[in-house]
């Protein structure tokens, strides 16, 4: 580690932990794909659906860091892997819950029948109407059938597979300690006269930082619409007080009704590792 330069992954993993976490995986998949099949089904509310899928999908997001931790995985390629695998297996058992209702066999049976589900699924997408106020696949006065329908249920597909492209990249990971890093983040307002030091300083050294007034939630920023800010995310491991990696963003605070957020960002350091007063600055902060 050297201060001033980037942080780069390692392609690395431990193959006998990641494996046995993927089986882990698929069986809390299939758990998860069954259970939304489940509720979606039970419920005709089409925002109650929408909040399901948000939260299974919420799940499988958290699902994926946890066995990419587990296997020490610091490869975003394997991490892509695991969140596809993670996904269409939720989304396919998703549906053989419902190959298991229609045709009375066992959920396991179906389960083990790819051909006769994507049979299943395409008959049933082309055949079957849905009505417009409702997500659950039962009939209504006011109905999607036919490509309508397919497309949307390749939204819904589309859905599982979205927590992919959230938690693509690892963990931060310290080779040196054999651990991973811990993830925070802070928002403060900033003034041109900070702006100016920050550009001035060396990489990695901005121990000026102690200077500014932090906050962890954007909302609780102190600021009227159109202020500058910065948004800060960094890792930094327990216990140890010189290793720590820093990406910044500055930007705009943007106040819509209840809603605070950063607008016209711009990146002005990414994945840097920071000396100890700069982190010191921070997590003192």
């Amino acid at each position: 580690m050297t201060i001033g330069t980037n942080y780069s992954f390692w392609r690395k993993f431990e193959f006998p932990r990641l494996l046995i976490g993927r089986l882990l995986a698929i069986a809390v998949a299939i758990g998860l794909g069954a259970l939304y099949g489940f509720l979606s089904d039970l419920n005709p509310i089409i925002y109650l659906n929408i909040l399901i899928i948000a939260v299974i999908a919420a799940c499988i997001a958290g699902s994926i860091k946890i066995v990419s931790e587990f296997g020490k995985n610091r490869n975003v390629t394997v991490n892509i892997i695991i969140g596809l695998l993670f996904g269409i297996v939720a989304w396919y058992s998703g549906w053989c819950f419902y190959l298991a209702k229609y045709f009375g066999i066992n959920f396991f049976s179906a389960l083990f029948q790819p051909v006769s589900s994507i049979d299943f699924i395409i008959l049933f997408s082309k055949f079957q109407s849905i009505s417009i106020g409702r997500f659950g696949r039962s009939s209504g006065s006011l109905q999607l059938s036919g490509i309508v329908l397919q497309l949307f249920y390749l939204v819904e597909f589309a859905i599982f597979l979205i927590p992919v492209f959230i938690v693509k990249k690892p963990s931060y990971y310290n080779e040196e300690l054999n651990r991973f890093y811990k993830e925070d983040q802070r928002f403060a307002i900033v003034t041109d006269e900070f702006l100016n030091k920050f550009n001035e300083a060396l990489p990695g050294q901005y121990k000026f930082l102690n200077e500014l007034t932090f906050y962890k939630k954007i909302k609780d920023l102190p600021a009227m619409g159109g202020a500058p800010a910065i948004e800060l995310e960094f890792n930094h491991l327990d216990g140890v007080n010189d290793h720590g990696i820093l990406t910044l963003k500055k930007g705009t605070v943007k106040i819509d009704k209840k809603n605070v957020d950063l607008q016209k960002t711009k990146v002005l350091v990414k994945d840097v590792y920071i000396d100890q007063e700069t982190l010191a600055a921070l997590l003192n902060s």
